[in-house]
């Protein structure tokens, strides 16, 4: 089942629930009103009677005339009947258990057991079902109750004092027709509501299904361009809810895709360029030997044993990048003086570095900086940098490095005069095999992945790398370390 239908239906069965449940409570609820409302209107009707049986009661200053002439408690009730709307009496039902009862020899009737009261004299009528007058000790005085049922009472006061109560049995169910009537018609009404309500639903429901799934059909479209390489793949869903976000994550996940297939496009480009430079220049002077174009002679092997070191340090390079991606590269972490260690290591290339003709320059402190750190993969991330200036700072003259202890970091940097990285080359640098094609040639040896190298060893030791414009006017490579002891 497509999402759609499956929206469709959720909507639709939770309009029918909601509408159903509606319906069922203002059933309820109009159904219980009515019957209150017909039970305040019975005490509001029967209140009168009360207050003249109080007056009867202050006159007589007691029941037993009432209790010798019921009529007088009939004839008030009868008078209250028509706003009262009186409940009829109930049939009694024959059951098999019970034989219908005989009317006894004198020719009264029976007080049935479940009706509790008096019968009336011979020749009275008998007071209505479910009415009844009682004194002050909660005895009947006249009327027949119901012992089963609830009922409504009405204090008699007199003087401050209630003196009796007058009890009628509690509607409980709607049995007049115009009440009956009534409750019909908001039936009706309800009946023709919910039918309005879940023709409304059907309206709006499959619009609102498509307007939700059609983003959805977008992405997984999307998503499959992408499984099959179409990372140039753009959404626009114009939305404003959650959706946008999503947008911009797919966007961005595209765009990275792209970012790095271009980057893998390039790096396999370089790299089989980057070996097949040095395996050319052996194949000709090989091919040259052979052919006896070039006697074979001891600069023969030299140039040979150059172009093979060229091609060692490039598949070593290659072997540490690619420990580094995957996760292998270990590191063996110490505490150790990071401003000792700059030192001793810088020193171990004046020599070459005079060779050259750049001097060297360290500014550092006598007072140890201690950093926890992996003392051979930093003198490999300072071999590369200080080498990084011989091979590609043609013309350079100086070599500056600075040792600044900051508050909770120590930031050192590499700063040389030579030819100077255009700003858009900077954050660049770092990538693999990339390589201005200006000043900082690629003539010296270099693979063009020490930098990278560079990187991967500060992001194992928590730190950052950046270039910047040199203020001697070359380049300056920047390493800040944080001094956590915890590593």
């Amino acid at each position: 089942m497509r999402i759609q239908t499956k929206l469709f239906a959720i909507f639709l069965l939770s309009s029918v629930f909601l509408t159903v449940t509606l319906i069922g409570i203002i059933q309820w609820s109009i159904g219980k009103g009515m019957i209150d409302y017909v039970n305040a209107k019975q005490i509001e009707a029967l209140r009168p009677v009360a207050d003249s049986l109080a007056e009867h009661y202050q006159v007589n200053q007691s029941w037993s005339s009432i209790n010798d002439d019921p009529r007088i408690f009939i004839d008030l009730i009868r008078e209250a009947s028509p706003a009262a709307r009186m409940p009829r009496q109930r049939p009694r039902p024959f059951r098999g258990d019970h034989p219908p009862q005989r009317r006894p020899p004198d020719g009264s009737r029976s007080i049935p057991s479940d009706i509790e009261g008096h019968r009336p004299p011979r020749g009275l009528p008998p007071p209505p079902m479910g009415y009844a007058l009682l004194d002050s000790q909660q005895n009947i005085v006249v009327g027949r109750l119901f012992h089963e049922e609830t009922h409504n009472t009405i204090d008699i006061v007199v003087d401050d004092q209630v003196v009796g109560q007058l009890k009628f049995l509690r509607r409980d169910q709607l049995t007049e027709g115009y009440e009956l009537n009534f409750i019909e018609q908001q039936n009706t009404s309800l009946l023709i509501f919910s039918i309005l309500i879940l023709v409304i639903t059907l309206v709006i429901a499959l619009p609102l299904a498509r307007h939700i799934i059609r983003p959805i059909k977008q992405l997984t479209q999307g998503m499959h361009e992408l499984t099959q390489g179409q990372f140039d793949r753009q959404l626009a869903l114009k939305r404003k809810d959650e959706f946008n976000q999503l947008e911009q994550d797919f966007n961005e996940l595209a765009f990275t895709l792209k970012k790095n297939e271009d980057s893998r496009k390039s790096w396999l480009a370089d790299v089989s360029h980057e070996l097949r430079t040095p395996v050319a220049v052996l194949k000709g002077e090989i091919e040259a030997v052979i052919d006896g174009i070039r006697p074979l002679t001891l600069e023969q092997f030299i140039s040979a044993q150059e172009e093979i070191a060229q091609l060692e340090r490039l598949i070593e390079d290659l072997h540490e990048l690619t420990r580094a991606d995957i996760g292998t590269l270990h590191y063996k972490k110490n505490v150790l003086d990071i401003s000792a260690l700059v030192s001793s290591e810088s020193r171990k290339y004046e020599q070459l570095l005079a060779e050259h003709k750049i001097d060297l320059n360290i500014n550092s402190t006598d007072k140890p900086i201690l950093l926890n750190a992996d003392e051979k993969r930093l003198k490999q991330l300072f071999s590369n940098l200080v080498t990084n200036v011989i091979r590609y700072a043609e013309n350079a003259s100086h070599l500056n490095i600075s040792v600044v202890k900051q508050d909770s970091a120590v930031e050192i940097t590499f700063s040389d005069d030579g030819p100077g990285v255009a700003n858009e080359h900077l954050d660049k640098l770092f990538e693999h095999l990339y390589r201005t094609e200006q000043s900082r040639n690629r003539n010296s040896g270099g693979s063009g992945l020490g930098l990278a190298i560079c990187k991967k060893i500060m992001i194992a030791h928590n730190g950052k790398i950046w270039a910047t414009q040199s203020a001697m006017g070359g380049l300056a490579v920047h390493l800040l370390f944080g001094l956590d002891m915890r590593g």
